[in-house]
């Protein structure tokens, strides 16, 4: 029986157009020391910056790789696409830096990322997955239901979305009377900015993945 893994691949759209491209990776790597640190449960390589304006990171297959998906867009101020491969890994894994690692995992998130650049919905679509078989169609529907959702996010509903990561808060059901006053919102601002953002409808959409992709797992 194999082990089998998810590579997560990120690569940052139009990276050209940076004006200094130090100081976004100077960001980026700041980014990433704090949510090794966070996700280091999850991970079984930890996040690395490789060609400048891509980097990787080879995960347990569980629901987190899809809020560490949310908390990247969070933290990088610049758009970025996602290619997540499922997979074996056939050659040895650095736990510290995801380089040198190869198999079907990766090759499905680089397949992934290339089907992005080539249809991603007039660039709603910023997330493929690849490596499930007939499950693929599934988690990809969701992931366009979910992007699409976000792609109309005002600023306001941003921002408490954000803030719902910041808490550490990923799911549908959480206390409202709580929150609001972190946020500097009424609970009735915070409850109208949840409902015509349809946030708790994106929440649940990803709860039902983080689902599909555990059952998958526990299948093997």
């Amino acid at each position: 029986m194999t082990t089998p893994y998810i590579a997560l691949i990120g690569d940052l759209v139009a990276s050209k157009s940076i004006e200094n491209r130090d100081d976004m990776q100077s960001k980026i790597q700041t980014v990433f020391d704090q949510l090794n640190q966070t996700y280091q449960a999850h991970f079984v390589s930890k996040l690395t910056l490789t060609l400048g304006d891509e980097f990787q990171v080879l995960m347990q297959p569980n629901k987190a790789v899809w809020q560490l998906i949310d908390d990247l867009q969070r933290l990088i101020p610049h758009p970025i696409r996602f290619g997540i491969g499922y997979g074996e890994i056939t050659t040895e894994i650095n736990p510290d830096i995801s380089l040198g690692a190869d198999g079907p995992a990766y090759w499905h998130a680089r397949k992934a990322i290339n089907q992005l650049k080539d249809h991603n919905w007039n660039g709603i679509l910023r997330q493929q997955f690849i490596g499930r078989g007939d499950q693929d169609d599934t988690i990809n529907t969701i992931l366009l239901l979910t992007d699409t959702i976000r792609a109309n996010w005002t600023q306001t509903q941003a921002y408490v979305f954000n803030g719902l990561l910041a808490e550490g808060i990923y799911q549908g059901n959480f206390s409202q009377r709580d929150l609001a006053p972190k946020l500097d919102l009424s609970e009735s601002a915070l409850s109208k900015r949840l409902n015509s953002g349809h946030i708790k409808i994106y929440l649940q959409g990803r709860t039902n993945l983080g689902q599909l992709l555990e059952v998958a797992n526990d299948e093997q």
